[in-house]
């Protein structure tokens, strides 16, 4: 049960909350009922904010993109592979990722036509039916613009997002965000709490004067949302 004043978080941050306050948090789950398997969709978007913290490890994203072997050979493959500044570094750098990703691609797919979608295109886009979006993301350590997600699932499409087909269990009740995905307000799940350990490392470091640049702090946190 929630009561009013209470906090939703993503089922992913739950292990964030220290335990003290944590009754006064509940997550969600997204449920979309008609999802389409990649290999019958008859239009495959694949997306990713170009940088390795959203794509994590070049090699690891290699195997990944195996899955889309899967996709039929009469689908339509478009690219919406948006360019973005490594977001934890203050020194810019210069990077080539663009074209490893490209060439991984273009690997899993020898000689096929595919479209460059920019954000104009991609979001003057209205159907995505039959229409399967895979996000190249290799977790939710990054947090992007999930606003994505929620336009083309509200419209059809299908996401490699984990979104449930069912209703969740432990559900305690659900809003309708289209005609094609709910929302469910589900309690907090009971993950191994790492509020401690963050705190502690706080305290160990008192000469960090800005954690969000902390390279150490930040693959402690991916290797915590993996466990």
């Amino acid at each position: 049960k929630l009561e009013a004043g209470q906090f939703l978080v993503h089922p992913d941050l739950a292990r964030l909350i220290p335990n003290n306050i944590s009754s006064q948090f509940g997550s969600w789950q997204i449920v979309q009922k008609k999802q389409i398997d990649l290999s019958k969709a008859k239009k495959v978007i694949i997306f990713g904010f170009v940088c390795e913290q959203y794509l994590g490890n070049l090699d690891d994203l290699k195997v990944r993109l195996e899955e889309l072997k899967a996709i039929s050979p009469d689908a339509h493959v478009d690219l919406y592979l948006p360019i973005r500044k490594n977001v934890f570094e203050t020194v810019s750098k210069e990077t080539v990722t663009i074209h490893i990703v490209m060439d991984m691609i273009k690997d899993i797919f020898p000689g096929r036509k595919m479209k460059i979608l920019t954000s104009e295109h991609f979001f003057d886009i209205t159907d995505f039916k039959n229409t399967f979006v895979f996000d190249l993301a290799l977790d939710n350590f990054m947090v992007t613009d999930n606003y994505l997600h929620y336009y083309v699932q509200s419209r059809g499409a299908t996401v490699n997002n984990r979104s449930l087909t069912k209703a969740p269990e432990n559900s305690i009740f659900s809003l309708d965000l289209s005609l094609h995905h709910e929302f469910h307000v589900c309690p907090l799940p009971k993950d191994k709490n790492v509020f401690t350990d963050l705190l502690f490392y706080k305290k160990e470091n008192p000469g960090i004067k800005d954690l969000m640049f902390d390279p150490l702090l930040q693959t402690m946190l991916r290797e915590m949302f993996k466990k």
